[in-house]
């Protein structure tokens, strides 16, 4: 079985210092949709919605081998509406064609007999299509139809966590992780969680559990160096924060470690490090400046 919790990438999004830490997708996200798939695989539209999902979660090659079992599934007078090769007409009809076929497989699935099956297919594609919070009311409803089932539980921790509803998520993370203390996954979302409800003291074991077993969980640094700032220890929170700017994208860390390093003495490094932050917010501006240029529309011909 898969889990959220134990496979997961995990990146950072949007600032760092209200947001330290965030659970986007699984490693095996495909693999697990695959598994309970292949109790509807016959259904029109099912394999155009997952190859949509793939193609959202940056996995071209595992959309292809997706579409094409669509096409099988396809009767002739379908496939014939849809025109072939790769002009720029046949690439957009084939996309709307394939995003209404995906529309159409989710709703199909609110038609089927009710099963835990069914709520994790859609707490799946909520979650790639970014509706977390209707993800976890999915997982939810397979938990209630599943009690005790251990992965369910697991899967609906973790889709609590993912939608910052960390007062909801703590009380299903605790027995998890009782049942599972050296899980560096579990400790994290536990930490993490406590940390956004403002209860720093109390995230310090988990974060400093999660990083103990596994160090190169980059999140995990990431959420133990803010709370280390954030209890006063600058030289230990610039030593994690150090450790996780690779997950860094909108220089919020490189901030934070800036700070790290002015309050523990280290100016000189202090001073580079908030160069590095301006420059990231430099390009940042401007790409938003791009994003928010006016297209140029000229009357049709």
């Amino acid at each position: 079985m898969f889990s959220n919790a134990d496979e997961a990438v995990w990146e950072t999004a949007g600032s760092m210092e209200d947001d330290p830490v965030r659970v986007l997708e699984t490693k095996e996200l495909g693999e697990r949709i695959q598994q309970a798939l292949e109790k509807l695989p016959a259904l029109p539209g099912i394999h155009a919605g997952l190859a949509e999902i793939y193609r959202r979660t940056e996995h071209p090659d595992w959309a292809a081998i997706e579409d094409q079992r669509e096409r099988s599934l396809r009767k002739p007078a379908a496939t014939a509406a849809l025109p072939a090769g790769d002009s720029p007409e046949a690439l957009f009809r084939q996309s709307k064609a394939y995003d209404e076929l995906a529309r159409a497989a989710y709703a199909k699935l609110g038609g089927l007999p009710e099963s835990p099956q069914l709520h994790e297919v859609k707490a799946s594609i909520l979650r790639a299509q970014g509706q977390l919070l209707e993800s976890a009311n999915e997982w939810r409803e397979a938990v209630r139809l599943a009690p005790g089932n251990p992965r369910f539980e697991r899967e609906l921790a973790s889709a609590l966590y993912l939608a910052r509803d960390y007062h909801n998520a703590l009380p299903r993370i605790e027995p998890l992780l009782r049942a599972d203390p050296e899980s560096a996954s579990l400790n994290l979302m536990m930490g993490d969680s406590l940390l956004h409800l403002e209860e720093v003291q109390k995230a310090l074991p988990y974060l400093e559990q999660a990083v103990r077993r596994d160090p190169a969980l980059l999140p995990a640094h990431a959420s133990l160096g803010l709370a280390y700032s954030r209890a006063g220890k600058s030289a230990e929170a610039a030593k994690h924060l150090e450790a996780a700017l690779p997950l860094d994208e909108d220089g919020s860390l490189h901030y934070q470690l800036a700070r790290a390093w002015q309050a523990a003495g280290l100016t000189e490094k202090a001073h580079g490090m908030m160069e590095q932050y301006q420059e990231i917010q430099r390009k940042l501006q401007s790409q938003k400046d791009e994003a928010a240029r006016p297209i140029q529309l000229h009357p049709p011909k």
